[in-house]
């Protein structure tokens, strides 16, 4: 659709009458013939109006008239009828009775024809009477495109005001407008058909008692712009007296074209025709059919025609025309509706749905509509922002666009129009219409005012109206008297050249102060209609396109510029922006590594309208961050020569303005971006304020170093400088002020921005700073050692690192292409800034500490998610939101330190963010704030904490929003990111120039867009971000004050507190006490120890690991009982874990994999007999912790103190650990029954390690009188024994047996027949014992470890040994013979259930088992064959007669669990609560998550599960790692289990706060049942607990009297 499409809504009129009384009608003559014509009446007069209906004023425009001036209608004979209504010009039928059904207008619309030059004619005068009335010939609207003299009715004007009134019509669409600008088709036959009508007129008129001297034309729409066109063709002249044009005028530049041909082109390839000549076209078109024609209406609609300048009607531009008064001078009214083209035009226009609101991209889109040629788009921004302004609220750009439509189309060319008509002193009145008719107005959406064409009904008294169009509803009294009033105004108009009269508001002429009239249902004369619009599009428009096109000039120093002029949305302010102005030389060839050079002058004008090349990098990965930021323009090519700035300024060339400047470094790693990517316009224009945006070399080529005099380095930072130099000699030319620099920049620019105060050659280069999201204090960006980076990029590049001279000649050489090539290669190349003795003296936190540095006022600040997605995306795999493991950060922990750091700092850092959960959505949160902390919140803290102890200004921010566009791209969880803030620090809300941001700012966010300029503005001005109307900026102080800016701005204090004290506080305390290592005094030496931390608690841990506490058991020693340990010299380094006693490596490390654990096992040795010590205490310090002594097990033949970590149980609990080893498996338990080999070595050995508690454990800070022992399996049993020996009694206080203890069957037996198998098996003499106990004495280490790798079977028992065990295990507790302590003892819920039965049970077991294979894997725990029957009994009572595989197997299980822990444990309990000492029981009911998905789902609780827990190794971060993730849940119990296990380790009792309550076994054999919930029991295993201690004896005794009795 084209512009003339706008001018569609010119189709309403007054209605006609009914016929009047006479039966046959009046005759006229003409002289052409007779007309019959017929009476009507309206309402409201008595007058009879004689109607003359299609009446020829031409000839019929067809066959080789078509395309032809019109040629002067043939005389008749005899009377023609003229009583029915012409045939209408080919149009959009459809369209046009749409469009009258819109306007509540119901007539029958008659036929279409290219035989349509017919007028109507409406008069009071009898035929033959010479009244000489005024005539008044209207012309119709339509868009020239639609329409017809049938849409009028004439009678109601012609009877109120006494007038002739003639409505003609004119051809339409492509038969009245088609041009190829030249002879063959010169156009405007639509416009010589109504100057052959006036021209009709003038001949025939008076037969109709009209006056051919007093005739004025009138128009609305396009009829209001052929109005004004008649008034400038020479063809028209003399033809009326006086005009008026409504609603359109020919100063409406979108009707008219200098380029008629493209629309001609259009239109004849529609029709089907040949375009490569307009002859061709022409001769085509000459040829259509009128079917063809009435085609091509149908199928383009709304035909797009304009006016060209034919050179005969229309000899010059309309403007040449105007502008040199050569129109015909009558007295014009012209004038518009209040809301002109506020509704109907625009439905034509924007889609269904724009009243809801629309957006700026709708309106831009139709921006080139509304002109006439070619017109740039910061022209349609410039003119949208004036009526839009900022806004993106919906419903103010729809109502903005509606105010500017109406401007544009209707009422600025009308002031325009009026204004020159004034000046050639023709009297002009201007008006605005200000009504709408009711029944009209119920049908449109109330924002809508009086639209376009709504003064027709009152223009023709459609009130009055009785004739052929019928108008749907009822005019109001008041409508009526509006009707009188306009038809007054107008036939005055006609009569007298003004519209004043008797009975009217006075209407003032158009003059000096824009006078005009006012028309509503009240009328009031008013000046200046549309003054601000109207001055802005006559006046500031044409200026800034002026001055767009010449653009500004300024001198510099080196040479002038040339610039170019833009606006901003929401400010008339113009800024002269410079892009592309040199510093510096170009940094190539000799250049290249090399400090930058000054910039040499130029000759002439330099051109400053380009922005200029990027440095060097990785485009792809700059538009990909570009694309995430939704910055989108065109990115210029890369090159060396990248040393420019751009300046954007709101100071005219040459003013001494002497404006705040702000200096911007771009962020992007020190390895990407650019000037071009930030527009500084907005913030000039708004802070009016000179922005400089520089560029700096990036990458290899800005921060290569060798770290020597061949490169010394930070080459980008010295061309910050460059540039800082050249704005001290220069800025002032372009309004600045050298003595009022800021210097601000984000990220790497914030970093920068940072150093440029630290540096020495910065110093006085700028007045304040801004170092957002970024500063020197981050650690990552800085170096010691920049030469393994220069060797890193010089190998990619190609080139020999053997030396530094060889490297940097290499570098030197590359092409640019190679140094493109290797930024591509590398992407985000890492380079870091490295103290080079030039721009950094010193290093960082040197010259921070010692105050060497420029001390002027600073922002500095942050976002609230501050690296918590983007930067991210560039560390971590995609995927990383949905969750990500320990092991993930971990891998990335080394790029957040500057230089070398243990990975012990990172699993504290780690554990300070992450605490102890392996929730992967817990841990990306966590990892999320870490990044944002140590890269930018730590150091902004840091930095604004010196800046403040220098004594300078500081203010300190938290940006907390995000652009609601961008926030929707990213996911939920993430809040206002690394560089959110710069949309608004720029002022993007109202960016106008070439970067465009998709989508729309909020009303609040541009109060944002405000808001922060202001502070930034206001900082540039004064040192002080405050002032009127802001919310005040606390500055800096004690108390870490900030400002968090965001949709609202609120103070606030201590940002990230609890961080910034353990990353500035804490961990340096860690990382200097771990380098120290505490060093604690034993009796025997001196030892020195490590920190060690725990996921979740804060206290570190003093570890003391392969503390000896015993004399090295080997050659004499071996097979004895140990010895006391030597004193030593010096300090003992106590951070190594102990060899292993000799045992199966193997099988020790299969059986921690399939606990899924990590643990680095040590080598092994007989040298074995050593402790770990963890301790919260510090070296000396008299704490009187409770001790808590670990003995390991598996099955007195493997096991070690380095598979476990006493730190977590330490930390948790405020105890202190110990964790011992003893001697293993023949070592450690071989024995022949007697004095040579009298055994139970391993259990002297515990003996030893307790004693030496009791002399030393003061020195840790442990209380030796508050001992517990514990231990699990054959550590639980080595526990029992110590409670039943006497060389044990005093060593400790309290018990814990886990799953084990001395009463389990087989624990306890004659050692002499697996003594003799071992000797024979190594052929040994087996016939002493003394021979045997000398050989076994002899072997090698090598022999030892040989024997546990290839006899797993050998089972080396415990030995009643008369020394450590006096008496046997059943006496001893029966006669309650052992230390009476509390005891807490218990077992797991499957203690069989997974891991034993799969070294023990028939292969296949686990997919179940029969009778035979449960009787044969019971008798290898029970190998008497004798005693086989009491098996029997057994399977008996567990098996029953099941033939169920699987249930054989389950029972098996529970069988074999009762039989070695389950019975044994109950038992154990009973004996000591019998002797009165306190026991709890429980049973574990919980496995490891992670180790049960390992494990068949019939697996519940098994043996040693319960490990986890008491440890605490959900939270481990030392040496034992476990390798899944840990549910809440666990973690949970974990804290629980260590709390009761600390709890009886200090009281005696497992109870305490937040704990459910453990009750004290008793006679209801009370326990808990331990798991994700606790819960108290009793009588666990009630009914296998009698079969087995009282059913089975029985029934043994009474099968053994049966068989005495028949063996009598």
């Amino acid at each position: 659709m084209g512009a003339l499409a706008l001018l569609l809504w010119t189709v309403t009129g007054a209605a006609l009458l009914e016929p009047a009384a006479a039966h046959d009608g009046p005759v006229v003559q003409t002289k052409l013939g007779a007309l019959k014509g017929e009476y009507v009446t309206v309402k409201g007069k008595d007058t009879v109006v004689h109607s003359y209906l299609g009446v020829p004023f031409a000839k019929s425009p067809v066959g080789p008239l078509r395309l032809a001036p019109p040629q002067p209608a043939e005389a008749w004979e005899g009377v023609r009828d003229a009583t029915q209504q012409p045939y209408i010009c080919i149009q959009h039928r459809t369209l046009l009775v749409g469009l009258l059904q819109h306007l509540l207008m119901n007539f029958e619309v008659p036929e279409m024809s290219e035989d349509c030059l017919y007028l109507n004619i409406y008069t009071p005068s009898k035929p033959g009477e010479d009244a000489k009335l005024p005539v008044m010939v209207w012309i119709h609207g339509g868009g020239l495109t639609l329409g017809s003299a049938s849409m009028q009715d004439g009678s109601v004007l012609a009877a109120y005001e006494d007038v002739v009134v003639v409505v003609i019509q004119y051809r339409l669409g492509l038969l009245g407008f088609f041009s190829t600008g030249d002879e063959h088709a010169p156009g405007n036959y639509g416009l010589l058909d109504q100057v052959a009508a006036l021209q009709w007129v003038q001949e025939n008129i008076h037969s109709f008692g009209g006056d051919p001297g007093a005739v004025t034309i009138f128009g609305e729409s396009a009829g209001g712009i052929s109005v004004s066109l008649q008034i400038l063709s020479p063809l028209s002249a003399g033809l009326f007296r006086s005009a008026i044009a409504e609603s359109g005028t020919a100063a409406m530049d979108a009707i008219m074209t200098d380029n008629p041909l493209p629309i001609a082109q259009h239109l004849a390839e529609m029709s089907g025709c040949d375009i490569s000549s307009t002859k061709k076209m022409v001769d085509c078109v000459m040829q259509l059919s009128e079917k063809d024609l009435q085609r091509v209406t149908e199928i383009e609609g709304l035909i797009s025609v304009k006016v060209p300048k034919d050179g005969r009607f229309l000899p010059k531009s309309v403007y040449e025309l105007l502008k040199n008064k050569q129109f015909n001078k009558v007295p014009l009214i012209t004038g518009v509706t209040d809301d002109d083209g506020g509704y109907g035009l625009i439905n034509f226009l924007l889609a269904p749905g724009w009243t809801d609101g629309i957006s700026r991209e709708q309106v831009m889109s139709k921006m080139p509509f509304f002109f006439s040629g070619p017109s740039e788009k910061w022209v349609h921004e410039v003119v949208l922002n004036e009526y839009v302004g900022t806004s993106d609220d919906p419903i103010k750009i729809r109502d903005g666009f509606r105010e500017m439509y109406g401007d544009l189309m209707f009422n600025i060319p009308a002031r325009k129009v009026a204004k020159y008509h004034k000046d050639s002193r023709a009297p002009v009145y201007l008006y605005e219409f200000q009504h709408t008719y009711n029944e009209i107005k119920k049908m449109r959406p109330s924002f809508v005012g009086s639209d376009h064409a709504d003064e027709i009904y009152f223009v023709f008294g459609s009130c009055f109206a009785n004739a052929h169009i019928k108008i749907a509803g009822q005019f109001t009294e008041k409508e009526n008297e509006l009707c009188r009033t306009v038809m007054h105004y107008w036939g005055n108009f006609a009569r007298t050249g003004s519209p004043n009269g008797p009975g009217l508001t006075p209407w003032p002429e158009h003059g000096t102060e824009a006078e005009y009239l006012g028309i509503g249902l009240e009328q009031k004369a008013g000046k200046n209609l549309k003054g601000k619009h109207y001055t802005f599009m006559t006046k500031t428009l044409p200026r800034l396109i002026r001055e767009k096109k010449k653009g500004p000039v300024v001198q510099t120093k080196l040479g002038a510029l040339k610039g170019e002029y833009v606006t901003v949305k929401g400010k008339d302010t113009v800024v002269h922006s410079y892009l592309g102005v040199p510093f510096a030389k170009p940094p190539m060839g000799p250049l290249r590594l090399a400090p930058p050079q000054p910039s040499e002058a130029w000759e002439g004008v330099r051109d400053a309208t380009q922005q200029p090349h990027i440095c060097i990098q990785r485009r792809i990965l700059l538009d990909g961050i570009l694309q995430h930021l939704l910055m989108n323009f065109e990115v210029p090519e890369m090159s060396e020569d990248c040393l420019y700035l751009n300046i954007y300024t709101p100071s005219k060339p040459g003013e001494d303005a002497k404006l705040p400047v702000m200096v911007w470094i771009h962020g992007g790693g020190l390895t990407l971006g650019s000037a071009s990517m930030q527009d500084g316009s907005v913030l000039a224009a708004y802070e009016d304020v000179v922005v400089v945006v520089i560029q700096y070399r990036l990458g290899l080529l800005g921060f290569f170093s060798t770290g020597d005099e061949h490169a010394p380095g930070n080459y980008g930072l010295l061309d910050q400088v460059a540039a800082l130099q050249w704005v001290q000699v220069n800025i002032h030319s372009f309004g600045g002020d050298p003595g009022a620099v800021t210097i601000f920049g984000e990220s790497a620019g914030g970093i920068s921005v940072s150093l440029q105060i630290l540096s020495p050659l910065s110093a006085g280069l700028f007045r304040s700073a801004i170092a957002e999201s970024g500063t020197a204090a981050m650690d990552a960006i800085m170096t010691d050692n920049p030469l393994p980076i220069a060797q890193h990029l010089a190998e990619m590049s190609g080139c020999d690192i053997s030396s530094t001279k060889k490297m940097v000649d290499c570098v030197m050489q590359l092409s640019e292409k190679d140094l493109q090539r290797v930024a591509e290669i590398e992407g985000l190349i890492s380079v870091k800034v490295p103290k080079d003795g030039r721009f950094l003296p010193k290093s960082v936190y040197e010259l921070l500490k010692n105050k060497q540095f420029n001390k002027v006022p600073l922002i500095t600040g942050v976002t609230d998610d501050d690296g918590g997605h983007a930067v991210i995306n560039f560390l971590l795999a995609p995927g990383w939101t949905d969750g990500i493991s320990r092991e993930q950060v971990m891998s990335i922990m080394p790029l957040f330190f500057s230089g070398p750091s243990e990975k012990w700092v990172h699993e504290v850092v780690l554990n300070e963010y992450v605490g102890t959960t392996d929730d992967p959505i817990k841990i990306r949160d966590g990892f999320r704030e870490m990044c944002g902390d140590l890269l930018f919140n730590i150091p902004g803290r840091k930095v604004a904490k010196y800046h403040k102890g220098s004594g300078a200004p500081v203010y300190l921010y938290e940006f907390q929003h995000t652009y609601n566009e961008i926030k929707k791209m990213r996911p939920s969880f993430v809040g206002s990111d690394h560089a959110d803030e710069i949309h608004f620090v720029f002022g993007s809300c109202f960016a106008n120039a070439h970067i465009k941001i998709p989508g729309q700012f909020t009303e609040k966010e541009n109060d944002l867009c405000r808001t922060v300029m202001a502070y930034w503005g206001n900082f540039a001005r004064t040192g002080s971000p405050n002032g009127p109307g802001l919310t005040p900026w606390p500055e800096y102080g004690t108390e870490a004050e900030y400002l968090g800016i965001g949709l609202e701005q609120k103070a606030g204090k201590n940002m990230k507190r609890k961080h910034y004290t353990f990353m500035t506080k804490t961990l340096p305390r860690l990382i200097r006490e771990k380098k120290e290592g505490p060093v604690v005094q034993t009796k025997l030496g001196a030892l020195k120890g490590e920190y060690v931390t725990a996921k979740g608690k804060d206290t570190v841990v003093h570890s003391y690991l392969g503390v000896p506490f015993a004399k090295s058991p080997v050659g004499p020693l071996r097979l004895v009982p140990p010895q006391t340990a030597e004193v030593w010299e010096g300090v003992r380094g106590a951070t190594q874990q102990p060899h292993m006693c000799i045992q199966n490596r193997q099988l020790l490390a299969d059986l921690i994999a399939n606990f899924t654990l990590r643990a680095e096992l040590p080598e092994m040795s007989e040298d074995c007999l050593y402790l770990n010590i963890y301790t919260p205490a510090k070296p000396g310090e008299d704490a009187n912790l409770p001790v808590m002594v670990w003995i390991h097990g598996g099955g007195l033949s493997i096991g070690s103190a380095s598979i476990y970590d006493g730190s977590i149980l330490s930390a948790y609990q405020n105890v202190v650990v110990v964790l011992i080893q003893y001697r293993l498996g023949l070592l450690g338990f071989f024995s022949t029954g007697d004095e040579h080999a009298p055994g139970n070595y391993g259990l002297l050995d515990q003996v030893a390690a307790l004693q030496w508690v009791q002399e030393n454990i003061h020195s840790f800070g442990g209380d030796p009188g508050s001992v517990t022992i514990f231990g699990e399996s054959a550590g639980g049993a080595s526990v029992s024994f110590l409670l039943l020996s006497p060389l044990s009694a005093g060593l400790f206080h309290r018990a814990v047996a886990q799953s084990g203890c001395a009463t389990m069957p087989g624990i306890v037996l004659d050692p002499l027949p697996v003594a003799q198998q071992v000797a024979n098996a190594s052929g040994c003499d087996i016939s002493s014992t003394q021979k045997i106990a000398e050989c076994i004495k002899q072997w090698s280490t090598e022999d030892m470890i040989t024997l546990s790798k290839e006899h797993l079977m050998l089972r080396f028992v415990v030995t009643e040994d008369k020394v450590f065990l006096p008496k046997p295990v059943e006496e001893l507790l029966q006669k309650q013979e052992f230390s009476k302590v509390p005891l807490l003892t218990g077992i797991n819920d499957d203690e069989f259930g997974w891991m034993m039965p799969s070294f023990t049970g028939p292969p296949g077991w686990a997919d179940g088992m029969d009778r035979e294979q449960v009787l044969s894997s019971v008798a290898a725990f029970m190998p008497d064959v004798k005693k086989q029957w009491i098996n029997e009994l057994i399977a008996d009572e567990y098996l029953g007669s099941s033939a169920d595989l699987i249930k054989i197997r389950d029972s098996y299980k529970e069988m074999m669990a009762d039989i070695i822990f389950n019975i044994p444990a109950l038992k154990l309990a009973k004996f000591h609560k019998a002797a009165g000492a306190p026991v709890y029981l429980y049973q574990f009911q919980q496995p490891p998550s992670f180790i049960q998905a390992k494990r068949p789902s019939f697996v519940r609780t098994d043996h040693g599960d319960d490990l986890f827990f008491v440890f605490g190794f959900c939270f481990a971060n030392a040496h034992v790692k476990t390798l899944a993730s840990v549910t809440e849940k666990e973690k949970e119990l974990c804290r629980t289990v260590m709390a009761y296990w600390g709890n009886f380790a200090r009281t005696g009792s497992p109870n305490g706060p937040d704990l459910r309550p453990w009750p004290e076994y008793g006679a209801e054999a009370e326990y808990l049942g331990i798991g994700l919930e606790q819960k108290p029991g009793r009588n666990l295993k009630a009914k296998r607990y009698i079969f087995m201690t009282e059913t089975l004896p029985e029934l043994v005794r009474s099968a053994q009297e049966k068989r005495e009795r028949s063996e009598l």
